[in-house]
């Protein structure tokens, strides 16, 4: 790369698109550009969106590169996606987490309230009627797309209500999430946490 290098010269260079951008964090004249490689996460920051003033090359483990290749496999997960389980993904309504989190708050449990609680409810509840919906279909990127939604709307709602999700709670929302997943067929690899890329929580 060289310093002068614009945006169409690094996509070249790299290999790929930038997968996001933003503003610089102490500078809004700046751009930080986030690529990602087979083997690479790689971030490029560039001053006023002229110069590069810095590239930063991290390493991607195992789980980071399986996720990648799971995305990249979508169409084929079709032919997995069945409506045999449409019943059971349904019935994950009367086992929510916040059924947990009510009684935890009635128990004077001081991280929930109960429009934090309500909030989390009906995320849960979007994402079982997506489920259904890329079952009809035998869609699994419409199956990816329902997780995907879910997990950024739970780091909104993390912003929102602060300190609602801890350890606990983020084993309980992935626990979830996967057994709505695999009820639809989707085939996920063992240890694969297919919010990991997503949330911040």
């Amino acid at each position: 790369m060289k310093f002068d290098d614009d945006y169409k010269a690094l996509c070249r260079k790299i290999g790929s698109r930038a997968t996001s951008k933003s503003e610089g964090p102490d500078n809004a004249n700046d751009i930080v550009y986030w690529f990602l490689t087979s083997t690479n996460r790689i971030i490029v920051r560039q001053k006023e969106g002229k110069a590069i003033q810095f590239v930063r090359v991290f390493p991607i483990g195992l789980r980071e590169i399986k996720s990648i290749e799971l995305k990249k496999s979508l169409k084929s997960q079709n032919n997995n996606i069945s409506l045999i389980n449409n019943e059971q993904i349904l019935r994950l309504k009367e086992h929510l987490p916040t059924i947990d989190w009510k009684q935890s708050m009635l128990k004077g449990d001081r991280c929930f309230t109960e429009k934090g609680i309500a909030d989390a409810g009906e995320v849960f509840n979007l994402f079982i009627e997506q489920l259904i919906i890329g079952c009809n279909k035998k869609d699994a990127a419409k199956i990816y797309s329902a997780l995907k939604k879910a997990t950024i709307a739970f780091n909104n709602l993390q912003n929102r209500h602060n300190g609602i999700i801890e350890t606990l709670e983020r084993e309980q929302i992935i626990i979830f999430f996967e057994k709505g997943i695999k009820l639809t067929g989707f085939q996920i690899a063992e240890g694969l946490d297919l919010t990991q890329d997503i949330r911040e929580w």
